[in-house]
């Protein structure tokens, strides 16, 4: 009888593993779980929110009052001045008319991005109205205790400040008319 032969490692808990010999051996059998069949198309409701809606007047008329009532504040001021003849210089007349440029171009950006179905535009436009909306009303103020104008370039004045007035106000309401709600929403990105 022949005996087995002594263990190499004593007692120890470290054992030698059994790796399989080299050469080509068979995968061990993988379980995939059983072929559904295609769900199928698209629910409703995800084939509506792609879609493109078409632009309704009602935003397109929004843009052209945007657009007005931006250009009112740096043309509008242009346009009193020359009329009334003043001189154009002075470090206080110059920045004012670039303060007012930046902000008709801010309105100029901000009705294009508004006609593009910005939602977040209209927001602005609408929350920037108040505030100019105020300033206005304070141009009203200083013009009617001021004689500074007087014929033409007071008529001038005049509308330009009413321009300032009623513009906003009327583009806000354009703006959140019931029909500009579902190419608003289409666009919210």
């Amino acid at each position: 009888m022949t005996q087995p032969p002594p263990d190499p490692y004593g007692s120890s808990p470290y054992q030698p593993v059994n790796y399989p010999a080299a050469g080509q051996q068979q995968p061990p059998p993988v379980n995939f779980p059983p072929q559904r069949p295609f769900p199928g198309a698209m629910r409703g409701v995800d084939q509506n929110t792609s879609a493109v809606y078409a632009r309704p007047g009602v935003v397109t008329a929004g843009f052209v009052l945007w657009l007005v009532a931006a250009l009112s504040w740096p043309l509008g001021t242009l346009l009193r001045e020359l009329v009334a003849g003043t001189a154009i210089g002075g470090f206080g007349v110059v920045m004012g008319l670039f303060f007012l440029v930046c902000l008709g171009i801010a309105g100029v950006v901000g009705a294009i991005m508004f006609l593009r179905g910005s939602y977040h535009a209209r927001l602005a436009l609408c929350g920037v109205a108040l505030v100019v909306e105020v300033m206005a009303i304070i141009g009203l103020v200083s013009l009617s205790g001021s004689t500074d104008y007087s014929g033409a370039a007071e008529v001038v004045a005049w509308l330009v400040v009413l321009a300032r007035l009623v513009l906003p106000p009327v583009a806000v309401v354009v703006s959140l008319l019931p029909g500009t709600r579902q190419y608003f929403a289409a666009n919210l990105g």
